[in-house]
């Protein structure tokens, strides 16, 4: 989003730019080879990953300690359950 890109811009905290950074770690460790790793990967980050139907759900607390929520369609589709699954 805008926002998000203004506050990057500034050097300033973005908790949608920090769950991407912590979907990717996860991904990124070697020992993840199924779903079930990279749930455990993703609990480990802090972050709870639910299904919603066809697409995937994140929630985690924020680095100012406030829940965050987010769908894969605003993290766009390098975080999306066909993606993922398919990696």
């Amino acid at each position: 989003t805008e926002t998000e890109k203004e506050l990057i811009a500034k050097n300033e905290y973005s908790y949608m730019d920090d769950l991407r950074e912590r979907i990717n770690k996860s991904l990124q460790d070697l020992s993840v080879s199924s779903y079930e790793t990279f749930k455990e990967r993703l609990s480990d980050n802090g972050v709870i990953l639910s299904e919603r139907g066809q697409t995937f759900s994140y929630a985690f607390l924020d680095a100012n300690n406030k829940q965050r929520r987010a769908r894969e369609t605003r993290l766009g589709s390098d975080f999306g359950r066909e993606t993922i699954l398919h990696e």
